[in-house]
């Protein structure tokens, strides 16, 4: 047989179609990227971002007609005004071979330049940009330089055997897990007393010499915002707070004889030592609330707050009303610290923060050292005249004001701070001559004021 000719070998097989269960196969990881890729809008091209928001970039239309140049939208909008991508492309070469020649080095890509925001990224405001942003956390080296101005703040050597007690004491002063049982014996029907470690510490420390009380409330002040040892208030009260009396029964006349009791009754003895001086026990003098949430509240708690002549509230959160604060504030302060302060509740206009800081001047009068640095909120030449001017009757003592971390517009400064040093993030030029118009402004406000001393002023 011709093997040309048909077998009809395909006629031979069942004419039963065997049922295939066609089972969908995964997609690759391209094609998944692929997929993301189209379904999301494409960003707008490198060289398109910097052009202005006034000129109008011509695109093809997709309708057009048979001419190809006289289409609807074709190039005849480029003849209208419509800017051509090539012209803007040229236009970004000979920016970048401009940058390359004012420049030391090879100038940087233009991907390194701000930019428009992309279609996939939300647009925020460059004003209100710093209000969304998360907050960063506060470091140990910060709150270091909130009490750097305060010579009377108590200074603990580091790698002691004291500062190792000390934050083995933090460790343990908020532990609320319970420790100890103690059920009245014959009493079963009375629930068990439970103790914690916290609560035995915080008994106990108030029977401390005083000079390790403040450095125990100084050590807990340095420690950062995402430290799980912070302190709350009651442990605060309780450093704060002198030991209880040992017989609290007990008064002056209490333990005299009866003859002491005549003579004191006749006016003669030792009920007419007037002259005799009076011993008193050493009190706290300086007092550190860093990182503070509400510290108008827990002042009036503190017990003995008249002998408080030094107060650090480095980066805790003032009221908006300020005169609540200062209500609360001693008069004998004289040193106070407002490192990195900032105003909650309600948006206060800078009216208001004028006439807060009028009110605070007027009632600290013996306030030598004052330590504004580094504020968070818009601390402008307006606000500080009206915490100083006039000289006589706001701040009459100050001696010492501490501006560092201020610009030309009184906001605070975008920094790095490394190995203690300040850097500016925008530019060193503009930042030097906003911070040196910033000092002649300040300057200037201090000399006439009226002061009869001089005011060194630190920045």
């Amino acid at each position: 047989m011709p093997k040309h000719l048909p077998t009809f070998k395909h006629l031979l097989h069942s004419s039963q179609q065997v049922q295939r269960t066609d089972t969908k196969s995964e997609k690759s990881v391209n094609d998944l990227l692929s997929s993301s890729r189209n379904a999301r809008p494409r960003d707008v091209p490198p060289h398109l971002n910097g052009t202005s928001t006034n000129e109008r970039v011509w695109a093809p239309s997709p309708i057009a007609s048979t001419c190809g140049t006289s289409g609807i939208g074709g190039l005849v909008e480029v003849e209208n005004g419509g800017v051509h991508p090539a012209e803007i492309l040229r236009r970004n070469n000979i920016a970048h071979r401009q940058a390359s020649r004012s420049v030391a080095g090879p100038a940087p890509p233009p991907s390194w330049r701000p930019s428009q925001s992309s279609s996939s990224t939300t647009d925020i405001a460059p004003g209100h940009a710093h209000a969304t942003r998360s907050p960063q956390p506060i470091t140990t080296w910060q709150l270091k330089l909130s009490t750097s101005l305060l010579s009377n703040s108590p200074i603990t050597q580091s790698n002691t055997l004291v500062e190792h007690c000390l934050r083995t004491v933090l460790r343990y002063l908020e532990d609320d897990q319970p420790i100890l049982y103690s059920p009245e014996e014959g009493n079963s029907d009375e629930p068990e007393e439970s103790y914690t470690l916290g609560e035995i510490l915080r008994e106990q420390i108030p029977y401390l010499s005083l000079h390790l009380r403040s450095s125990l409330l100084h050590t807990a002040s340095l420690l950062p915002s995402t430290s799980q040892h912070r302190l709350s208030d009651k442990s605060i009260l309780a450093i704060s707070s002198d030991p209880p009396p040992d017989r609290p029964g007990l008064t002056f006349g209490d333990g005299l004889r009866e003859s002491d009791k005549q003579n004191q009754d006749d006016g003669i003895g030792i009920g007419n030592d007037w002259d005799a001086p009076s011993i008193s026990e050493p009190t706290l003098t300086h007092l550190s609330l860093t990182l503070h949430s509400s510290p108008q509240s827990i002042l009036p708690r503190i017990p003995n707050l008249s002998s408080i002549t030094s107060l650090n509230l480095g980066y805790s959160t003032l009221p908006s009303d300020l005169d609540r604060l200062v209500s609360v504030l001693p008069a004998g302060l004289r040193e106070l610290s407002l490192v990195g302060t900032t105003f909650g509740g309600k948006v206060i206009s800078e009216d208001g923060l004028r006439r807060g800081f009028g009110t605070l001047g007027r009632k600290l009068i013996v306030l030598k050292i004052l330590d504004l640095s580094f504020p968070r909120f818009e601390l402008t030449p307006k606000i500080l005249e009206g915490l100083l001017l006039p000289g006589k009757t706001k701040l009459p003592s100050l001696r010492v004001l501490g501006l560092r971390g201020l610009k030309e517009d009184g906001a605070n400064l975008e920094r790095s701070v490394v190995d203690g040093i300040t850097k500016c993030d925008h530019g060193g030029t503009d930042c030097i001559q906003g911070v040196n118009k910033m000092k002649k402004e300040v300057v200037e406000l201090l000399r006439n004021s009226g002061r009869s001393k001089y005011v060194e002023s630190i920045w």
